[in-house]
Parts: structure tokens; C-alpha cells; sequence
């Protein structure tokens, strides 16, 4: 689990910063999704559950597919 999160925690930070940019500068998605916060807040969500079916998928447990995206999202903010 280690290895997954050091090497492709890098690689999810980077697409949720891009995704984040781009929703931001658009007032008309930004405004539909409450906010800043609102897109922050479903940003995360969407890249914790993709990093959760990921780990999942290697063959690792619930326990530490939530240990390893809290991990990756937690570095992010």
C-alpha cells in the first residue's frame, strides 16, 4: 500500500489540481456545484473513491483502500 500511495499519490494530487483549476475558472460549473467548496468538497470525494476502487482492485482491504485515500487526499489540502 506504501508503494502504491508514493507512487501514484503524485499522479492523483496532480489530475485533482488540473480538475480543480479548470471547474474554478468556470463560473457557470463553479456556481452550480455551490462554490469553491462545493467543488472542492465533490473533487475529493471523486478522487477518494477512485483511489478506493484502485486499491481494491491490487487485492487489499477495505481498511487499507480508506488508509491510502485518506492519505493521498489528506496531502492535497
Amino acid at each position: 500500500m506504501r508503494k502504491f500511495v508514493s507512487r501514484r499519490g503524485k499522479v492523483y494530487r496532480e489530475q485533482m489540481a488540473r480538475e480543480l483549476t479548470k471547474l474554478l475558472a468556470d463560473e457557470g460549473k463553479r456556481k452550480k456545484l455551490g462554490g469553491e467548496s462545493g467543488v472542492r468538497f465533490r473533487l475529493r470525494n471523486k478522487y477518494r473513491a477512485k483511489i478506493y476502487a484502485r486499491v481494491r482492485a491490487a487485492g487489499f482491504g477495505s481498511e487499507i483502500a480508506t488508509q491510502a485515500a485518506k492519505e493521498i487526499i489528506r496531502a492535497e489540502e
